[in-house]
Order: structure tokens, then sequence, then C-alpha cells
């Protein structure tokens, strides 16, 4: 972070205003270490209401200003963190890092009282980053874990060329570390909703977005989105599955003070396959799905798992859908794999009738069916069945002299004495002789 702030920090603190913080969900505050330059009190009329305070570096650095800002946040009923900058090169040193800042911590005795916000690990030291993501992300965990264990909230702080290239932010999310991300924008910030931290996946818990010029220096600045959740770990302890048409219920509960919360799952409401009915080329059919809950969102794919049975041949295939995760049932769905479609080669007109030619298919097929009537649109018509896939020739007898007919062809399989029928060819048209 840049520090050039002035060295009479508890002034500022002072001067913050003593309010119900956690009455809102958004609060804007400072951080601050020894790094300061004499700032006059009369720029600190802002309404700030928290402040990040830096403890220290390395196992025997502690910051010339802690203690100071510490008693200042502490006298004005301040809500503040810490953070201590790291530059652990091996699994120890992080261990020793977090052994550094509880020791500390627990010096500061009844001044404790407004530790209500995270103790933040802060990573940027160049050489840390050489040691590579799976290293950098092992210290992190050692450290946060250490922390939290200790009863107190951990926090990551980085820039977004760190959680992008160092830090394995899975280890974050499996975790729940808080996230405290420093990123200056080139236009205004927008606090409408929290932030998401580069290309990670992950959302700030705290945004560094600027540095505010003020008379004899300059301070950064942070928005905390949900001063209340700072204090709080919360991790799933217990779920009852959602099924269909009945709600299921998460219950997480904090890893440091064992306050719990609940989260509805809505119930499984639509299953229903995206495609009934496909034509077979000889490749297996999986149609995708689309599942949604009480509320009409789609339920994630990671919630379920699809098998296919019978899903290359003519006939009824099946698609079997299986919850899990937030889930629990299982539910079948059919859809139909029908035969190719033939066409007609020819159509030619004979004494009070017709012959017709059209193109074999043997693929998956049983036969031809072809029907023929006076009206285009063939609501009166009549059938004929060629139970011979071999077949490609047909003469059709005994009807009206000198009339029009209209004519069309399709193939069928029959798959356990259920017949599954082709599109139909193209219409075409001819008059009896």
């Amino acid at each position: 972070m840049k520090r050039f702030l002035s060295t009479f920090i508890a002034v500022i603190l002072m001067l913050l205003p003593a309010t119900n913080v956690f009455a809102a969900d958004y609060h804007y505050g400072y951080d601050v270490s020894e790094h300061n330059e004499v700032i006059s009190s009369q720029i600190m009329k802002s309404g700030k209401d928290f402040v990040m305070i830096r403890l220290g570096y390395t196992t025997d650095h502690i910051d010339k200003k802690f203690y100071e800002n510490v008693k200042a946040a502490h006298e004005n009923k301040i809500p503040y963190g810490v953070y201590y900058y790291s530059y652990a090169y091996d699994d120890s040193e992080a261990k020793g890092d977090a052994d550094y800042v509880l020791k500390t911590i627990e010096s500061l005795g009844e001044y404790k009282e407004y530790l209500k916000l995270p103790v933040a690990y802060d990573l940027e030291d160049n050489r840390i980053a050489a040691l590579g993501k799976t290293q950098v992300s092992k210290q992190i965990k050692i450290f946060c874990d250490k922390i939290m264990n200790a009863g107190y909230v951990p926090m990551v702080y980085a820039n977004t060329n760190w959680f992008n290239n160092y830090i394995d932010t899975s280890v974050i999310k499996n975790n729940g570390y808080k996230v405290w991300y420093a990123y200056y924008p080139d236009v205004a910030p927008d606090f409408s909703k929290p932030i998401a931290v580069g290309k990670t996946g992950l959302v700030a818990d705290m945004w560094q977005y600027k540095q505010g010029s003020v008379p004899d220096g300059i301070l950064d600045e942070n928005v905390i989105y949900n001063l209340e959740s700072l204090s709080h770990i919360f991790k799933q302890d217990k779920i009852a599955k959602a099924t269909f048409n009945k709600d299921g219920l998460i219950t997480y509960k904090c890893a440091i003070c064992g306050k719990t919360k609940t989260q509805i799952i809505p119930a499984i409401k639509t299953v229903k396959l995206k495609s009934n009915s496909f034509v077979y080329n000889g490749k297996v059919k999986k149609p995708a799905v689309s599942v949604l809950n009480s509320k009409a969102s789609q339920i994630s794919a990671s919630n379920y798992s699809l098998t296919y049975s019978n899903n290359k041949n003519v006939g009824t295939a099946t698609a079997t859908i299986t919850f899990k995760g937030n889930y629990s049932g299982k539910k079948n769905l059919t859809f139909k794999i029908v035969p190719k479609a033939t066409t007609i080669k020819s159509i030619t007109a004979i004494q009070k009738g017709f012959n017709l030619k059209w193109s074999k298919v043997t693929a998956q097929t049983s036969g031809y069916q072809i029907e023929y009537s006076l009206n285009r649109d063939f609501k009166k018509s009549k059938k004929i069945t060629i139970a011979n896939n071999k077949t490609t020739t047909k003469k059709v007898q005994k009807l009206a002299k000198g009339k029009k007919y209209y004519v069309r062809i399709r193939t069928y399989r029959v798959v356990k004495s259920k017949k599954y029928y082709s599109a139909w060819s193209g219409i075409k048209s001819v008059k009896t002789k």
C-alpha cells in the first residue's frame, strides 16, 4: 500500500464520529500506518467510520504508530482491524507471522474491545510473488487458519495482479477468508454493488478504492460492503436437501463465535429436456436439460448428473437426472430417435394411378409408408405400407381418372411392436390419366 500519511493519525481517529456503524450496510474508512505526515485536523470532518491499522512486518517489526492508533480508535469507539505486511518465504515464516500478530493483539488488553474488523495478511512484495502461486497460497492458509483458530476473522489483502496471478483463490473461497481488494479505477468508483476481484470469481468484502488527497497528506480510502459480516466466518453446518416441490434448508455456523444463519434452498420445480426428438445418424444423443426451482431460476448443473440409455438407435431413449449437492431426487425423461427420412425421386402418371420411385434408406428402418390425397393438406388421405426397406418403387392404381393427387412418403421402424416414423418427404403431385 502507498504510505504517505500523517504522523499524527490519532488526531484523525479522535475526530471520526462514534456512530452505530453496524446498523447499515456500506461503510467508509481509512487504512493507516506509521508513514504519516502532519494533517490539519480541520479536514477530518468526512464522517468515516472505521479504520484498518498496520500492525507491522516480519516477526520483530511493530509499526511505530500501532499502539497509538489502536488507543485512539478505542477512546473514540471506532471499529478497527489490523493488517500485517508479509515477508514470509516459507511455511515456518508464515506461521511465525501469525504467531507474532496474535501475540501483539493479545498485548492490547482492554484496547481489543473495538477490534471488530478482520486481521488482514498484506501480500504485495515481489520477492514473495517469486515463490509461486502454490507456495504463496499455502502460506496464506497457514497464516489465516492460525488467525481463525485464535478467534479472529482472517482477511487477504492484495491487488488485481496478485489475485489473478499469484494466489490460488480457491483457497480463499473454500475456507471463507475475507477479501480486501486494492484497485484504483480511472473513473469514479461505483458502489452500487460489491466489486468483482479481477477475473477470479471473488467478490471483495472490503475495497481500497483511492488515495484521498487532503491538506498536508494523502489517505488510502476504503469501503466495506457489510460491516457485520466481517465479524464472522460462516461455514456450512448441516443441510436438509431440497427435493421435488419441497424446499431445503442450509444452516451455517460461524467458525469464530458459533452464531448461526440459515439459507432456504428453493424446491425443484421443473425438469425438462431441451429437445425431445432426434433423427438417427449413428451417433448417441444427449439432449441438454432445463432445471428450474420454485423461484423460476436455473439450478446449476453442479447439483445434478445426467445419464442416458438406449440413446443411439431408433426408438425411445431415456435421460436420467440424479440430483446431488443441495438437492435430492431422481427423474427419468424420455425422448424419441426416429429414422432418417427418404425423398421422392420421381412420380409419373398412369391410367387411373401413378408410379412412385424414392431413395432407399435401410439403416434403422423397417419399411416405408406412402400417403396420397386429392387435398394438399392431406385431410382426407389413404396410406400404403411397404414392409420392405429395400423396396424403392410402387405402382398405385384404381384411382380416379384425370384427377390431381398429392403424394408424400416416409420411413418407419418397428421397435417392440411400436412404429417410429421419420419426417415426411417433400410433397409431389401428379394428374392421373
